[in-house]
């Protein structure tokens, strides 16, 4: 009985430690893309890691499509083509999160730097570069104003459940 444990314990521990040691690495084509921090690549929906962009259906406060031309740029910098994705981790959602590469190019901070998408909350690398795109202007920023992805995710879902049909 003993044996059994002493042999065991080793196989309990690798088979525990090879989920977290390593990352999972996905090569191939954005088949997709989704909204500007969503992608699809090897029939995988993939959230991008660090990073929040507005949804689709957002705003500025002066009306400019700030999730669309999100979704857009991201579009034209990774659809179609060749991309690396690091899986780093599944989400709160059980979705899988990534960092996006072209080549040598890390795609969720481009996003940053462009102004299509926030550091997401509680996140602390990549600041400076949202904090740039702030003060020249870039993407979103260069509008009159919006709010936060993740406020406006609670300001759509409080809106839908205080709505009740006739």
């Amino acid at each position: 009985m003993h044996k059994v444990i002493i042999l065991g314990f080793p196989l309990v521990f690798v088979f525990l430690s090879s989920k977290v040691i390593g990352d999972e690495i996905l090569r191939g084509k954005c088949e997709r893309v989704l909204d500007g921090d969503t992608i699809e690549i090897n029939n995988k929906r993939i959230r991008l890691w660090g990073i929040d962009a507005p949804e689709v259906s957002q705003k500025s406060f002066e009306g400019k499509e700030i999730g669309l031309i999100s979704k857009a740029f991201l579009s034209q910098l990774i659809e179609g083509k060749e991309i690396k994705v690091v899986i780093t981790h599944r989400g709160y959602y059980g979705r899988m999160i990534g960092k996006i590469y072209l080549g040598k190019q890390f795609i969720n901070f481009e996003m940053v730097k462009s102004g299509q998408a926030l550091i997401g909350r509680g996140a602390v690398r990549g600041k400076m570069l949202e904090y740039q795109a702030r003060l020249k202007r870039r993407g979103m920023f260069a509008t009159s104003g919006f709010h936060t992805p993740w406020y406006y995710r609670k300001l759509v879902k409080n809106f839908n459940t205080s709505v009740k049909p006739n």
